[in-house]
């Protein structure tokens, strides 16, 4: 009888847990990511897989071509890449110039105004993240982590219609506060510069765009798929 008793209680507890199991594991599932395709440039040479940017090396003398979306991106959606940032004195720097603060990327709208827009960088040796919204600049708020140089770093950025978080290595770092506006109409992404300028020094790895707001779990799950070369 007592046998009985606990497989029946195995079971039981099998009926109850399967649901919550597969939520968790269809949670975790990543979705496919935008194409991400460079232009040809004689001086940046990407490394590709199919559709889908792998390694791009950049330094103060390239400017890696713009990435422009067939359609602006929508409400909701994620950015995530691998970076190494060589040691150099602009890293440090805070103020505003054709060589600072050092850019990693820049999403802009495409064709209009310059009303909206995400840049993720390093100033002052962190990293930070300013929203642009109706014309006005606006930084995240949170705990600005150390950009240390030599070191791969994995970020990511998830927005809705109505908020953005940053992460850095898995954990969150910084988030908009207040009321922002929505950034569905971004369209052009342009990968360590800054209209040319504020050039990124160092390497990016698998920058990947998606039309979806991925969840801490699967935030984590990319962090931990780390690319060979970072481990």
């Amino acid at each position: 009888m007592p046998s009985r008793r606990r497989l029946f209680t195995a079971i039981l507890f099998l009926l109850v847990a399967a649901p919550s199991l597969h939520a968790q594991d269809t949670d975790a599932t990543l979705p496919s990511p935008i194409a991400l395709v460079l232009a040809k440039s004689p001086v940046i040479m990407p490394e590709a897989s199919g559709d889908q940017i792998e390694r791009i090396t950049l330094s103060p003398q390239t400017v890696c071509p713009d990435l422009h979306l067939p359609a602006p991106v929508g409400d909701a959606w994620t950015l995530t890449f691998w970076v190494r940032l060589n040691d150099t004195p602009a890293l440090l720097r805070t103020d505003y110039s054709r060589n600072a603060p050092v850019t990693l990327a820049d999403f802009s709208t495409a064709g209009q105004a310059d009303t909206r827009r995400l840049v993720i960088r390093v100033q002052g040796g962190k990293f930070s993240v300013t929203e642009q919204n109706a014309g006005k600049w606006k930084a995240l708020s949170g705990f600005s982590a150390t950009a240390a140089p030599d070191t791969w770093h994995f970020l990511a950025y998830t927005r809705n219609a109505s908020a953005g978080t940053f992460y850095l290595n898995g954990d969150i770092s910084l988030r908009t506060t207040g009321t922002v506006s929505s950034s569905d109409q971004l369209q052009t992404l342009a990968l360590g510069n800054f209209y040319k300028q504020r050039r990124l020094d160092g390497i990016i790895l698998q920058p990947r765009l998606y039309r979806q707001v991925l969840t801490a779990e699967q935030i984590r799950i990319r962090y931990r798929d780390r690319p060979a070369g970072t481990r």
